[in-house]
Protein backbone atom coordinates (compact mmCIF):
# COMPACT_ATOMS: atom_id res chain seq x y z
CA UNK A 1 0.00 0.00 0.00
CA UNK A 2 2.86 2.54 0.96
CA UNK A 3 3.93 2.23 -2.95
CA UNK A 4 0.51 3.96 -3.56
CA UNK A 5 0.39 6.44 -1.43
CA UNK A 6 4.03 7.38 -2.21
CA UNK A 7 2.89 7.56 -5.77
CA UNK A 8 -0.41 9.46 -5.27
CA UNK A 9 1.86 12.14 -2.54
CA UNK A 10 4.12 13.26 -5.65
CA UNK A 11 1.37 13.88 -7.78
CA UNK A 12 0.04 17.66 -8.46
CA UNK A 13 -3.04 18.65 -7.52
CA UNK A 14 -4.26 19.02 -10.85
CA UNK A 15 -3.71 15.40 -10.91
CA UNK A 16 -5.87 14.75 -7.64
CA UNK A 17 -8.90 17.03 -8.54
CA UNK A 18 -8.72 14.98 -12.20
CA UNK A 19 -8.84 11.75 -10.30
CA UNK A 20 -11.40 12.72 -8.01
CA UNK A 21 -13.73 14.11 -11.12
CA UNK A 22 -13.32 11.09 -12.64
CA UNK A 23 -14.68 9.29 -9.66
CA UNK A 24 -17.07 11.02 -9.06
CA UNK A 25 -18.48 11.02 -12.43
CA UNK A 26 -18.66 7.31 -12.39
CA UNK A 27 -20.12 7.05 -9.12
CA UNK A 28 -23.06 9.60 -10.30
CA UNK A 29 -23.77 7.87 -13.43
CA UNK A 30 -24.52 4.64 -11.70
CA UNK A 31 -26.01 6.09 -8.75
CA UNK A 32 -28.58 7.76 -11.37
CA UNK A 33 -29.10 5.01 -13.08
CA UNK A 34 -30.23 2.66 -10.54
CA UNK A 35 -32.91 2.33 -7.83
CA UNK A 36 -33.44 3.83 -4.76
CA UNK A 37 -32.58 0.19 -3.37
CA UNK A 38 -29.46 -0.06 -4.29
CA UNK A 39 -27.33 2.66 -2.30
CA UNK A 40 -23.72 3.20 -3.45
CA UNK A 41 -23.43 5.91 -0.73
CA UNK A 42 -20.41 4.33 1.07
CA UNK A 43 -18.26 4.52 -2.49
CA UNK A 44 -18.51 8.13 -2.48
CA UNK A 45 -15.96 7.88 0.88
CA UNK A 46 -13.31 6.98 -1.67
CA UNK A 47 -12.73 10.41 -3.46
CA UNK A 48 -13.62 12.03 -0.44
CA UNK A 49 -11.22 10.35 1.65
CA UNK A 50 -8.62 11.16 -1.19
CA UNK A 51 -9.74 14.70 -1.16
CA UNK A 52 -9.15 15.31 2.58
CA UNK A 53 -5.93 13.11 2.27
CA UNK A 54 -3.91 14.94 -0.38
CA UNK A 55 -5.69 18.10 -1.32
CA UNK A 56 -5.08 21.45 0.07
CA UNK A 57 -7.77 23.57 1.93
CA UNK A 58 -8.47 25.45 -0.50
CA UNK A 59 -8.98 23.08 -2.98
CA UNK A 60 -10.02 20.69 -0.68
CA UNK A 61 -13.78 22.41 0.15
CA UNK A 62 -14.74 22.71 -3.16
CA UNK A 63 -13.91 19.52 -4.69
CA UNK A 64 -15.76 17.80 -1.40
CA UNK A 65 -18.76 20.08 -1.39
CA UNK A 66 -19.01 18.76 -5.69
CA UNK A 67 -18.76 15.14 -4.28
CA UNK A 68 -21.17 15.42 -1.47
CA UNK A 69 -23.59 16.94 -3.45
CA UNK A 70 -23.23 14.73 -6.51
CA UNK A 71 -24.29 12.33 -3.91
CA UNK A 72 -27.33 14.38 -2.60
CA UNK A 73 -28.39 14.90 -6.17
CA UNK A 74 -28.29 11.22 -7.03
CA UNK A 75 -30.17 10.18 -3.41
CA UNK A 76 -33.07 12.61 -4.51
CA UNK A 77 -33.25 12.18 -8.22
CA UNK A 78 -33.84 8.23 -7.05
CA UNK A 79 -36.95 9.46 -5.72
CA UNK A 80 -38.36 8.27 -2.28
CA UNK A 81 -38.64 4.95 -1.03
CA UNK A 82 -42.13 5.40 0.03
CA UNK A 83 -44.46 7.75 -0.84
CA UNK A 84 -43.60 10.23 2.44
CA UNK A 85 -40.75 12.16 0.71
CA UNK A 86 -39.31 13.45 4.05
CA UNK A 87 -37.50 10.43 5.23
CA UNK A 88 -35.58 10.10 1.74
CA UNK A 89 -34.60 14.04 2.21
CA UNK A 90 -33.51 13.15 5.66
CA UNK A 91 -30.96 10.76 4.55
CA UNK A 92 -30.13 12.06 1.73
CA UNK A 93 -29.32 15.63 3.59
CA UNK A 94 -27.67 13.42 6.38
CA UNK A 95 -25.64 12.05 3.79
CA UNK A 96 -24.29 15.26 2.99
CA UNK A 97 -23.19 15.92 6.40
CA UNK A 98 -21.57 12.76 6.79
CA UNK A 99 -19.40 13.43 4.03
CA UNK A 100 -18.49 16.53 5.31
CA UNK A 101 -17.45 15.27 8.75
CA UNK A 102 -15.57 12.29 7.08
CA UNK A 103 -13.73 14.63 5.27
CA UNK A 104 -12.78 17.10 8.40
CA UNK A 105 -11.77 14.22 10.46
CA UNK A 106 -9.40 13.05 7.47
CA UNK A 107 -8.45 16.71 7.06
CA UNK A 108 -7.27 16.77 10.98
CA UNK A 109 -5.51 13.20 10.91
CA UNK A 110 -3.82 14.15 7.73
CA UNK A 111 -2.67 17.94 9.29
CA UNK A 112 -1.33 16.22 12.52
CA UNK A 113 0.79 13.31 10.48
CA UNK A 114 2.19 15.79 8.65
CA UNK A 115 3.43 17.78 10.94
CA UNK A 116 4.52 14.18 12.83
CA UNK A 117 6.78 13.75 9.49
CA UNK A 118 7.99 17.56 9.28
CA UNK A 119 9.42 17.05 12.43
CA UNK A 120 10.74 13.53 11.82
CA UNK A 121 12.51 15.25 8.62
CA UNK A 122 13.63 18.87 10.50
CA UNK A 123 16.71 19.79 12.31
CA UNK A 124 14.96 21.27 16.04
CA UNK A 125 17.44 23.65 16.17
CA UNK A 126 17.87 25.36 12.95
CA UNK A 127 14.27 24.22 11.52
CA UNK A 128 16.82 23.14 8.53
CA UNK A 129 16.09 19.81 7.15
CA UNK A 130 17.98 16.76 9.14
CA UNK A 131 20.27 14.09 7.67
CA UNK A 132 17.30 11.73 7.05
CA UNK A 133 15.63 14.02 4.79
CA UNK A 134 18.81 14.89 3.10
CA UNK A 135 19.33 11.65 2.16
CA UNK A 136 15.48 10.96 1.16
CA UNK A 137 15.69 13.95 -1.27
CA UNK A 138 18.95 13.37 -2.76
CA UNK A 139 17.94 9.72 -3.44
CA UNK A 140 14.85 11.59 -5.12
CA UNK A 141 17.16 13.79 -6.95
CA UNK A 142 19.40 11.08 -8.07
CA UNK A 143 16.13 9.13 -9.74
CA UNK A 144 14.98 12.43 -11.41
CA UNK A 145 18.46 12.95 -12.74
CA UNK A 146 18.77 9.52 -14.13
CA UNK A 147 15.37 10.02 -15.67
CA UNK A 148 16.08 13.21 -17.66
CA UNK A 149 19.67 13.18 -17.57
CA UNK A 150 20.26 15.99 -15.53
CA UNK A 151 23.33 17.41 -13.58
CA UNK A 152 23.33 16.94 -9.63
CA UNK A 153 25.20 19.24 -7.27
CA UNK A 154 25.93 18.45 -3.54
CA UNK A 155 27.39 20.83 -1.32
CA UNK A 156 28.86 20.23 2.10
CA UNK A 157 29.74 22.84 4.09
CA UNK A 158 31.94 22.96 7.44
CA UNK A 159 31.56 25.77 10.06
CA UNK A 160 35.58 26.74 10.55
CA UNK A 161 36.13 27.49 14.42
CA UNK A 162 32.49 26.95 15.20
CA UNK A 163 33.52 24.92 19.06
CA UNK A 164 35.82 28.55 19.86
CA UNK A 165 32.65 30.43 19.45
CA UNK A 166 31.04 27.68 21.43
CA UNK A 167 33.42 27.29 23.80
CA UNK A 168 33.56 31.68 24.24
CA UNK A 169 29.61 32.59 23.75
CA UNK A 170 27.67 29.50 25.19
CA UNK A 171 25.81 26.99 23.83
CA UNK A 172 22.88 29.86 23.58
CA UNK A 173 25.10 31.94 21.28
CA UNK A 174 26.60 28.61 19.16
CA UNK A 175 22.57 27.89 18.54
CA UNK A 176 21.81 31.49 17.24
CA UNK A 177 25.11 31.12 14.84
CA UNK A 178 24.12 27.67 13.51
CA UNK A 179 20.74 29.18 12.88
CA UNK A 180 21.46 31.93 11.54
CA UNK A 181 23.58 29.95 9.14
CA UNK A 182 20.53 28.06 7.81
CA UNK A 183 18.69 31.56 7.50
CA UNK A 184 21.14 32.70 5.06
CA UNK A 185 21.63 30.26 3.45
CA UNK A 186 18.68 29.88 2.36
CA UNK A 187 18.11 33.22 1.51
CA UNK A 188 21.08 33.28 -1.33
CA UNK A 189 19.29 29.69 -2.66
CA UNK A 190 16.63 28.88 -5.18
CA UNK A 191 13.52 27.64 -4.34
CA UNK A 192 14.20 24.52 -5.53
CA UNK A 193 17.25 24.13 -3.65
CA UNK A 194 17.56 22.77 -0.04
CA UNK A 195 19.70 23.33 3.47
CA UNK A 196 20.27 20.77 5.26
CA UNK A 197 21.85 20.29 8.51
CA UNK A 198 23.68 16.82 8.98
CA UNK A 199 25.87 17.40 12.14
CA UNK A 200 27.23 19.50 15.12
CA UNK A 201 28.46 22.16 12.97
CA UNK A 202 28.08 20.60 9.18
CA UNK A 203 25.46 21.24 6.61
CA UNK A 204 24.82 20.11 3.10
CA UNK A 205 23.29 22.55 -0.01
CA UNK A 206 21.26 20.05 -2.45
CA UNK A 207 21.16 22.14 -5.77
CA UNK A 208 19.04 20.08 -8.46
CA UNK A 209 19.23 20.03 -11.94
CA UNK A 210 22.52 22.04 -11.22
CA UNK A 211 26.25 22.09 -13.17
CA UNK A 212 29.45 23.18 -12.12
CA UNK A 213 29.27 26.62 -13.78
CA UNK A 214 26.14 27.77 -11.83
CA UNK A 215 27.24 26.03 -8.37
CA UNK A 216 30.10 27.94 -8.37
CA UNK A 217 28.00 30.82 -8.66
CA UNK A 218 25.90 29.61 -6.52
CA UNK A 219 28.08 28.59 -3.63
CA UNK A 220 30.41 31.69 -3.63
CA UNK A 221 27.64 33.89 -3.18
CA UNK A 222 26.19 31.63 -0.22
CA UNK A 223 29.72 31.53 1.49
CA UNK A 224 30.54 35.46 0.77
CA UNK A 225 26.86 36.29 2.17
CA UNK A 226 27.82 33.85 5.24
CA UNK A 227 30.97 35.86 6.07
CA UNK A 228 29.38 39.13 6.02
CA UNK A 229 27.14 37.97 8.45
CA UNK A 230 29.23 36.57 10.59
CA UNK A 231 31.42 39.36 10.75
CA UNK A 232 28.44 41.14 11.62
CA UNK A 233 27.55 39.04 14.68
CA UNK A 234 31.61 39.36 15.33
CA UNK A 235 31.63 35.43 15.13
CA UNK A 236 35.28 34.51 14.09
CA UNK A 237 34.00 31.82 11.69
CA UNK A 238 34.71 30.79 8.28
CA UNK A 239 33.36 28.18 6.10
CA UNK A 240 34.91 25.37 4.34
CA UNK A 241 32.92 23.77 1.15
CA UNK A 242 33.30 20.85 -0.96
CA UNK A 243 31.07 20.85 -4.11
CA UNK A 244 30.50 17.44 -6.00
CA UNK A 245 28.89 18.28 -9.54
CA UNK A 246 27.52 15.00 -11.18
CA UNK A 247 27.18 14.94 -14.63
CA UNK A 248 25.10 12.06 -14.66
CA UNK A 249 23.57 10.75 -11.64
CA UNK A 250 25.43 8.42 -9.70
CA UNK A 251 25.00 4.83 -7.85
CA UNK A 252 24.05 5.59 -5.03
CA UNK A 253 23.28 8.48 -2.24
CA UNK A 254 26.21 7.20 -0.38
CA UNK A 255 28.55 7.96 -2.95
CA UNK A 256 27.89 11.97 -3.41
CA UNK A 257 27.62 12.11 0.01
CA UNK A 258 31.03 10.61 0.50
CA UNK A 259 32.39 12.54 -2.12
CA UNK A 260 31.01 16.12 -0.33
CA UNK A 261 32.30 14.51 2.51
CA UNK A 262 35.94 14.27 1.22
CA UNK A 263 35.99 17.64 -0.57
CA UNK A 264 35.17 19.34 2.84
CA UNK A 265 38.30 17.61 4.24
CA UNK A 266 40.42 18.97 1.73
CA UNK A 267 39.47 22.05 1.91
CA UNK A 268 39.85 22.09 5.79
CA UNK A 269 43.57 20.59 5.08
CA UNK A 270 44.45 23.89 2.58
CA UNK A 271 43.95 26.50 5.10
CA UNK A 272 40.08 26.67 5.78
CA UNK A 273 37.93 29.10 4.32
CA UNK A 274 38.20 27.64 1.05
CA UNK A 275 36.05 25.71 -1.56
CA UNK A 276 36.93 22.58 -3.42
CA UNK A 277 34.72 22.05 -6.67
CA UNK A 278 34.62 18.34 -8.15
CA UNK A 279 33.26 17.06 -11.38
CA UNK A 280 31.64 13.77 -11.93
CA UNK A 281 31.44 12.46 -15.33
CA UNK A 282 29.82 9.48 -14.84
CA UNK A 283 28.99 7.17 -12.42
CA UNK A 284 32.43 5.00 -12.66
CA UNK A 285 34.74 8.32 -13.17
CA UNK A 286 37.44 9.51 -11.02
CA UNK A 287 36.68 13.13 -9.84
CA UNK A 288 38.67 16.20 -11.57
CA UNK A 289 39.40 18.93 -8.79
CA UNK A 290 39.18 22.22 -8.95
CA UNK A 291 39.19 25.24 -7.15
Amino acid sequence: MTPVIDYLENRTTAFHIGLNCVLVLILGIIDFSTVHEISFGLFYLIPVSLVAWFLTSSTRVITWFIIALVWLIGDVKAGPMSNNQLPSYWNAIGGFVFLGVVALVLSALRGAYQHEKDLARTDPVTEALNARALYELTHREIVRARRYDHPLTLAYMDIDNFKAVNDKYGHVVGDQLLKTVTDVARSSLRETDSVARIGGDEFAILLPETGNEVAQIVINKVQRTLLEEMEKYGWSVTFSIGVVTCLSAPAAVTDVVQWGDDLVYAAKNSGKNTVRYNIVAAESAALEQSH
